[in-house]
């Protein structure tokens, strides 16, 4: 994580297709009030 004044960057990298990891994550935050923008690649293989 790097953080600057009000901004914070989080960096998380899998290796798996199963979304089930980051949609917790991002429920545990929405319930804390914290709305993340969020990027991610293009898939590399099924």
């Amino acid at each position: 994580m790097i953080t600057f004044k009000d901004k914070a960057v989080l960096c998380i990298t899998k290796l798996t297709g199963d979304p089930s990891f980051e949609e917790k994550l991002l429920s545990l935050f929405r319930a804390e009030g914290l709305y993340p923008e969020v990027y991610g690649s293009e898939k590399y293989e099924d």
